[in-house]
């Protein structure tokens, strides 16, 4: 069995692309190989069939005009200032092509979606207040832990309870006084 190495080799071989030694390599594997010497007729055919197939092009002018024109061209295109108008035209007219007419107006509804679920559909700290306690006698703490669902708000009177928790323990958030909100 032929591997894509060899099959490469024999076109290499075909195109006149290799050295005498490895061309005699290829020669001899196409003598000895059924398989590399169809390989070469099917790669052999189709070189010919190209090269005599291929249309001619008549150039109005030598051949290094025409590719000095071009480039000419394209020099005169790029040194052209483009008002920012006209750039912005330009890129709607091709967004709103027929080519990219279903794809951008895809996108547009997609992002005119996202921002209507975003704002009917708000995440939770949206409606969470913070109030301000103005009394001078009540202060209080809070504590959110978004990974438990819960916020802990705790109220105390400043001129009789000092603020400390019940018992230190990491796992334990209850404090005198807390109260739970779920």
């Amino acid at each position: 069995m032929m591997t894509i190495n060899d099959k490469l080799k024999i076109q290499a071989y075909v195109d006149g692309e290799l050295d005498k030694a490895e061309a005699k390599k290829v020669e001899a594997l196409i003598a000895t190989d059924a398989e590399a010497r169809n390989v070469y007729e099917e790669l052999k055919t189709t070189a010919t069939l190209l090269k005599e197939n291929e249309p001619e092009v008549k150039l109005s002018v030598p051949r290094e005009l025409y590719w000095q024109q071009i480039y000419s061209k394209i020099q005169q295109a790029e040194s052209k200032p483009v008002s920012v108008f006209e750039y912005i035209s330009g890129i709607i007219q091709l967004a709103f092509s027929r080519k990219y007419l279903v794809p951008v107006t895809a996108a547009i509804a997609i992002f005119a979606g996202v921002l209507t679920v975003k704002e009917i559909v708000k995440p939770t700290e949206d409606y969470l207040v913070v109030i301000e306690n103005v009394a001078d006698d009540i202060g209080s703490y809070s504590f959110r832990a978004s990974s438990e669902k819960m916020f802990v708000v705790w109220i105390y009177n400043k001129e009789t309870e000092s603020p400390k928790p019940v018992n230190n323990e990491p796992d334990d958030l209850m404090f005198e006084g807390g109260v739970s909100y779920q």
